[in-house]
């Protein structure tokens, strides 16, 4: 119910926008993302599934990218687009949980109103407890450094994204892009 309550609101404040007809980094930008499905690699009767995500990403203006990493001589670097996010989920224990991160979103060619893109996202999550504490590792004093790799493809407004979490299963997301 929540995740229909929210991707209703981002649709309806995002319909009521009037948008430029511009370049898609020019200017800020700020993702929504919620969870659609979730599989996990191993069968676990106490895994859950329904992680409840809610995720926010900020990608700054251009202005505001590194310029040590938007001049640089790899072309990869120069495709590569740098943002902030955090976000918020119930782990595969049900255990509300946490994620701060940055990370880099490399875009590929766009073909009209579809631009493919893989992203890596890095930081801290926080929320794993008791006896689900071991289940990541390095997960001291419950808050453990992480990687987040996924691919995904941005139909103008709409992100549609097949993201891992680690060597445990792997997690659909749809967002919606607020600029």
């Amino acid at each position: 119910m929540l995740k229909r309550s929210l991707l209703a609101l981002c649709f309806l404040l995002g319909s009521s926008q009037v948008y430029a007809d511009t370049k898609q980094d020019e200017g800020h930008q700020f993702l929504v993302q919620t969870s659609l499905w979730t599989h996990h690699y191993q069968h676990d009767p106490d895994h859950n599934n329904q992680q409840e995500l809610i995720n926010l990403l900020w990608y700054p203006s251009a202005q505001y990218q590194p310029e040590t990493l938007t001049n640089s001589a790899y072309t990869w670097v120069n495709h590569t687009q740098w943002f902030v996010g955090a976000a918020t989920f119930k782990n595969s224990f049900s255990q509300r949980t946490y994620y701060g991160y940055v990370g880099g979103r490399y875009r590929f060619n766009k073909y009209e109103f579809i631009e493919p893109y893989l992203r890596l996202t890095g930081g801290l999550l926080h929320g794993y407890r008791g006896e689900y504490q071991d289940k990541v590792p390095l997960n001291k004093y419950k808050t453990a450094p992480v990687l987040v790799p996924s691919i995904g493809v941005d139909i103008q407004q709409v992100s549609l994204e097949l993201a891992a979490f680690a060597a445990s299963g792997v997690m659909l997301n749809i967002g919606y892009y607020f600029r």
